[in-house]
């Protein structure tokens, strides 16, 4: 991570006219100075913060967005897995597998994280692993999560839940 000492200072215009200095970070992926840039166009202005050593940016409607979204951005290592990455290591390693056997080793997987002593993160890795070689996983989480967003939830009191279900009116 880039000391305090490599962070910029830029002059940013809000939309009311003020001139506002703000605290850039350096950029996550190459660690040079950030600059605030002002874009206008179709009748919109757009704010963005723009690395002047890769190019990495950042654009949003809102000044104080953009720079809070830059200050928090994160580099992503090129070897950070994707469910793409696991999936083939899977098929790789492991060749096709069907849906019930899939499920079958999600289960052994579970139970190991259910023992005594279990490494709890780890195994639920093993979990989702396993699961996230269903075809179609990522993209039904995705969309699970969406429903369960907008859904009601009776809370139990111990950090779980159920969700409350919709009545249909008759």
């Amino acid at each position: 991570m880039a000391s305090q000492a490599n962070n910029s200072v830029a002059s940013m215009t809000e939309p009311s006219g003020t001139v506002e200095a703000v605290e850039l970070l350096p950029c996550p992926f190459c660690g040079e100075h950030a600059a605030v840039a002002e874009t206008r166009a179709a009748g919109h202005t757009f704010y963005g913060v723009d690395c002047m050593g890769c190019g990495a940016q950042v654009h949003e409607s809102d000044p104080q967005r953009a720079v809070m979204l830059w200050n928090n951005r994160r580099a992503t290592p090129s070897d950070q897995e994707t469910w793409e990455s696991i999936n083939q290591w899977c098929d790789d390693k492991f060749g096709p597998a069907t849906i019930p056997k899939i499920i079958k080793r999600a289960k052994e997987e579970f139970d190991e994280l259910e023992e005594d002593g279990a490494n709890h993160a780890i195994e639920a890795a093993d979990v989702v692993i396993c699961l996230c070689r269903i075809p179609g996983f990522a993209e039904a989480l995705q969309e699970k999560m969406a429903i369960n967003r907008k859904r009601q939830w009776r809370l139990t009191g111990d950090g779980t839940g159920y969700h409350i279900p919709e009545r249909n009116p008759t």
